[in-house]
């Protein structure tokens, strides 16, 4: 299968940077399937797990809120954070510590 460019860019830094067969993005209207040859687009990401297919090899991120482009020449995803998972259970377990932190700063102080 052929692959595309794909980095992922938050404020600290490159995240990631491969070529990868496949992406699913969590979007804020819902899950986008990225090809190689997509259509160009932009569109608005929201915190979950996105997932990359490279050969028979599938890695897992837990991302935040932010936005992807793709293009003819490379898909960019730029997000406030990025975290790298062993695998779908231990993303599952990242984005809800992540969640449970967020909620926790959300608390008005008294």
């Amino acid at each position: 299968m052929r692959g595309f460019n794909l980095s992922i860019i938050t404020p600290e830094g490159a995240a990631y940077e491969n070529v990868v067969e496949y992406a699913v993005v969590p979007g804020v209207e819902g899950e986008l399937g990225i090809l190689a040859r997509h259509t160009p687009l932009i569109a608005a990401v929201k915190r979950g797990i996105l997932r990359l297919k490279r050969g028979a090899e599938t890695n897992y991120l837990v991302i935040g809120e932010g936005f992807l482009e793709v293009t003819a020449e490379e898909t960019v995803l730029l997000a406030d954070t990025a975290v790298q998972a062993e695998s779908l259970e231990d993303a599952r377990k990242i984005r809800r510590r992540i969640e449970l932190e967020l909620e926790g700063d959300n608390t008005p102080s008294a």
